[in-house]
């Protein structure tokens, strides 16, 4: 019985549970989240880079597959004149003997009258035999393979380095590009905060001049502050017509990111990301970076290509030994049978036992370059570091900053609403009124601005540290 209630009472906590877990889930995806996704989906300059990338996948391919043999189908149909050709003195070596048989049979028959007739010998001409055939074929197959190539190890090794570098200047792109696409982001919502600070400045300007009409009517203000009155309201619609021309600007150049219509709409959300990682302090921030930005990673890339060089020059000393093999029809005519069938197969060597010196040199020039990629990463480090000590200073400072403007702002505000209960019954003057109301609204505005000084700080942050 206990069981049964226990379990009655947990159904509506799970389901809570998972109705809280699933809100969750449906607001982890803000508007700018999916527009960073149509930017890196619609990047032209992104997908050159990842084209790039894959090309040079194919490429560490093709350096695995120089270790297979090649084979290969060679038809060749020649015709031949001139060139090397072998004395064979067959009627030197022949024609004495044919004419000593020829005296035999001649006193043979002479003496004997039963002997049989028989002809002479003919006479033998030496010969020349050409070494090429006048007209002949040859159909093969032919196949090679390297047994041992340490030209073809280093490269292998040196075209997976080069695929590295290839992934990360691509994936460094994307970081830029997403970076962009977040700063352009809050650019155009702080345009649009400002539009409706403007707005509400229109308003309570309309209703001060309504007010100082009323007053002038009652004879308690003179006609030089309904002049001032009206005079403001102009100035507000004039600074609300720059302010939409901002609006204009940063839409276009956000939507220009996306590949968009520079006048497609954009939807704004309160949503932002501030990670934990500014709660760490600035050690734990300089590891990160250390470990995770791109150019150390390039740094790293090329120290290892400069050592499979060193290595690949090195090992240029060795021999080469390759594995050749041919077997087909070779004929005067396009004959195909067991006379005309061959067969070859050869190990083949090649060694440079002496290059003057050239080999040395190149080994030299080699370690010279692994020398400065050293040099080249140290001062990046300390490059790297300044970078993330003053990019987190200046959140440190902008979010003070934004913290002391937003106490001015309510601070104006409320002088801002007693000068205008003041104003209503006659109290104040308008140039008091004018002050007070330009003091607000300056606050406001620069408070929107530091505000998106602020993000865009964090995001030069996150983006330093390659977060």
């Amino acid at each position: 019985m206990i069981s049964k209630i226990e379990n009655t009472n947990l159904i509506p906590f799970l389901m809570v549970f998972f109705s809280l877990i699933q809100t969750v889930a449906n607001a982890q995806e803000t508007a700018i989240d999916r527009y960073i996704a149509q930017a890196v989906e619609s990047s032209a300059t992104l997908k050159q880079e990842q084209l790039l990338y894959e090309k040079s996948l194919y490429s560490l391919k093709e350096a695995k597959r120089m270790f297979f043999p090649t084979v290969s189908i060679v038809a060749e149909y020649s015709f031949n004149s001139g060139g090397i050709t072998i004395d064979m003195p067959f009627g030197d070596m022949m024609n004495p003997a044919y004419d000593n048989l020829d005296l035999i049979n001649s006193l043979n028959s002479a003496q004997n009258p039963g002997y049989p007739n028989i002809p002479k010998y003919p006479s033998i001409e030496n010969t020349e035999i050409p070494f090429l055939f006048e007209e002949e074929q040859r159909t093969q197959i032919q196949f090679e393979m390297p047994i041992y190539n340490q030209a073809l190890i280093h490269n292998k090794a040196l075209q997976k380095q080069v695929t590295e570098v290839k992934k990360i200047n691509a994936d460094s792109y994307k970081r830029e590009l997403i970076k962009e696409v977040k700063s352009a982001y809050l650019d155009y919502k702080m345009a649009v905060q400002a539009v409706a600070v403007g707005e509400k400045a229109l308003k309570l300007s309309a209703n001060s001049l309504a007010v100082s009409n009323s007053l002038y009517r009652n004879n308690k203000i003179t006609t030089d502050d309904v002049l001032k009155a009206e005079a403001k309201v102009k100035e507000v619609e004039n600074a609300i017509l720059e302010i939409d021309k901002g609006v204009i600007l940063t839409k276009a150049y956000f939507n220009f990111l996306l590949n968009r219509k520079y006048n497609e709409e954009i939807e704004l959300d309160e949503a932002f990301s501030i990670d934990s990682f500014l709660l760490e302090d600035l050690d734990a921030l300089l590891e990160t970076a250390l470990r995770n930005r791109d150019e150390l990673k390039l740094i790293q890339h090329s120290l290892l290509i400069d050592e499979i060089s060193i290595n690949m020059e090195k090992n240029d000393a060795l021999p080469l030994l390759y594995l050749n093999g041919s077997t087909g029809y070779w004929s005067t005519d396009y004959s195909y049978n067991n006379e005309a069938l061959f067969g070859s197969v050869s190990l083949s060597m090649k060694w440079d036992i002496f290059t003057s010196g050239k080999r040395n040199s190149k080994i030299q020039q080699a370690k010279i370059d692994k020398l400065i990629s050293l040099e080249k990463r140290r001062d990046l480090e300390n490059n790297i570091s300044i970078q993330v000590i003053d990019a987190y200073n200046n959140v440190k400072t902008a979010q003070e900053s934004v913290e002391l403007l937003k106490m001015k702002t309510e601070n104006y505000r409320a002088s801002l609403e007693i000068i205008e209960k003041k104003k209503t019954q006659g109290m104040t003057t308008q140039l008091a009124y004018d002050i007070a109301f330009t003091d607000y609204f300056e606050s406001e505005i620069n408070l929107i601005k530091e505000e998106n000084q602020y993000y865009q700080k964090i995001i030069e942050l996150e983006y330093s540290i390659n977060k």
